[in-house]
């Protein structure tokens, strides 16, 4: 197969260019209603990821994908209901073998590739609150077992969730669906609880059963249903340069350092609670040093891209609510996954 005969794959590719879901201040809606406000969210995910498909192709680099996904989430988003202006956090572009967390650096000139399978995992904030998804696309039939594997995982994974169903029994099977695939699923990745200004609260929805977790059962809230699947090693291991970080609400900034309080001062005027990248850094010219101290001191955290060794990776996510009487929204599901 060359470069100009690649078919796009691992979502159900719109047939049309998406219709215009959103516009600046299009109706009023409630800022101060959960719901509305993680619709409203999800309709701009909807819209940016719609519109990003053409330009997932082979030869694109990464960074020019973050560009855009960056410009039309500030542009359909209102400024004044959000944190900021509407990225919920940076947007990871992880290839092949690494599963999370890699986000282009600002001279990164990576390029997809035919025999490449990409995880796409952005976030849309509206008031606070953010909707998190993430889907799986290629250009080769060799990972078609494995996206198929992780997404009727997260499919079952979204089914499964309720109030007061047991975590590690819903863990349990995640596992069972990925290896019928013979996929392994990523031990130490999964999905978590949002919270209003946070991304990660303290729930933790592994892919396997039997880990440690604070909380054994699921209750009414909003969840990142998400899972992680490899034909490599089953752990994700720190790999590469960092470029995503995000402040650390439970720590109180006590810095020696003068620069090091104003920098970390400027973080938080900049983007309260929300994760960051080097690249939104515009106000420090060289900012790894100020960053690794404020790390060091774990007054800020730091999130590295993440691989497996060996084989390739896949990875799906849906934010969902669940409410009393069975109720269940999953905001960011659409026509293409």
């Amino acid at each position: 197969m060359s470069a100009s005969e690649y078919k796009l794959k691992g979502i159900n590719v719109p047939q049309k260019k998406p219709a215009f879901l959103v516009k600046k201040n299009e109706q009023p809606f409630d800022i101060n209603s959960t719901v509305e406000c993680l619709e409203r969210a999800a309709c701009i995910h909807k819209q940016v990821r719609g519109e990003m498909y053409p330009l997932l192709r082979p030869g694109v680099r990464l960074l020019d994908l973050a560009n855009f996904v960056e410009k039309r989430t500030i542009e359909l988003s209102n400024e004044k209901n959000s944190l900021n202006k509407g990225i919920g956090f940076p947007i990871g572009l992880s290839i092949n073998n690494c599963a999370a967390h890699y986000h282009p650096h600002a001279n990164d000139a990576t390029e997809l590739k035919l025999t490449d399978i990409v995880k796409v995992d952005f976030g849309v904030e509206v008031g606070g609150w953010i909707i998190d998804s993430a889907f799986t696309v290629y250009f080769d039939d060799r990972h078609e077992k494995l996206a198929n594997a992780v997404r009727e995982a997260t499919e079952l994974g979204i089914t499964n969730a309720a109030i007061d169903a047991d975590i590690d029994e819903w863990s349990r099977s995640i596992q069972e669906v990925m290896e019928s695939y013979e996929v392994h699923p990523i031990r130490n990745l999964g999905g978590h609880n949002i919270l209003k200004g946070l991304i990660h609260g303290e729930y933790y929805l592994p892919s396997f059963p039997g880990q440690p977790i604070i909380h054994k059962r699921f209750t009414e809230g909003i969840y990142a249903i998400e899972t992680f699947g490899s034909t490599g090693t089953d752990m994700a291991v720190p790999s590469g340069e960092t470029t995503i970080y995000r402040t650390n609400p439970y720590k109180n900034p006590l810095l020696k350092l003068d620069s090091s309080r104003k920098f970390m001062s400027k973080l938080q005027q900049s983007f309260k609670t929300l994760p960051f990248s080097t690249r939104f850094i515009d106000f420090q010219p060289n900012p790894k040093t100020q960053l690794n101290i404020l790390s060091s001191n774990k007054n800020i955290i730091d999130y590295p891209p993440l691989s497996v060794i060996e084989g390739n990776t896949a990875q799906y996510e849906h934010t969902i609510f669940l409410g009393e009487n069975g109720q269940k929204i999953v905001f960011s599901r659409g026509d293409d996954y």
